[in-house]
């Protein structure tokens, strides 16, 4: 009797275990979405400022960054409702979210000092290295190469944007946010929920 008991009770334990790392997966997977939509989002916008300022007149056409509090707005609605969603939070979980809200922080900050010093140009280069930083230890933390290949990408394109004084910034600044968020993005979201990560 005793000896069924405790098979009922590791069987049991198995079974929340597994769960447990189902559910991890599913989260991770379901990480691509912010890849997916700020990826989309910067590149939208980094293209929309490129052809305002190369092919009108318009003026002040960097408004259009602004947007990006929208998408903020946007994360934080779609982070809130999947979390109530969860059963279960794991500590993988956990260290992933403190990361971008890290990165949310000192991008703020950041913007806030560049603008005060009408240092705008700092900004495009300056962000992709953080989000870099950000995208490498998401990376390390859900074990997924294609997103470390992508920080190089941000920090090398970042890097280069910095050297280039006129709107082809915005054309590099896109170029590193496709090869640092969508292509790693879309591959994180149709990896097969039975292969590691």
């Amino acid at each position: 009797m005793e000896t069924e008991k405790n098979i009922s009770n590791i069987e049991e334990s198995l079974e929340i275990i597994n769960k447990m790392i189902f559910t991890a997966k599913v989260n991770i997977k379901g990480g691509s979405f912010y890849f997916l939509f700020w990826g989309w989002l910067i590149i939208l916008i980094s293209l929309g400022v490129f052809s305002l300022e190369k092919f009108t007149n318009m003026m002040n056409s960097e408004v259009l960054w602004s947007l990006t509090f929208v998408g903020v707005i946007v994360s934080g609605i779609y982070g809130y409702k999947k979390e109530k969603k969860e059963k279960f939070t794991t500590y993988t979980g956990n260290i992933y979210m403190w990361v971008w809200l890290g990165f949310l922080i000192v991008v703020a900050g950041l913007i806030f000092i560049i603008i005060y010093d009408k240092a705008y140009t700092l900004i495009g280069p300056v962000i992709l290295l953080l989000a870099g930083y950000a995208t490498l230890l998401s990376g390390i933390i859900i074990k997924f190469k294609p997103l470390i290949i992508g920080a190089l990408f941000m920090w090398t394109l970042g890097i280069t944007a910095f050297f280039i004084h006129n709107e082809y910034a915005l054309i590099v600044e896109a170029f590193a946010v496709l090869c640092g968020y969508l292509i790693p993005g879309y591959m994180l979201k149709n990896k097969k929920d039975d292969e590691n990560i």
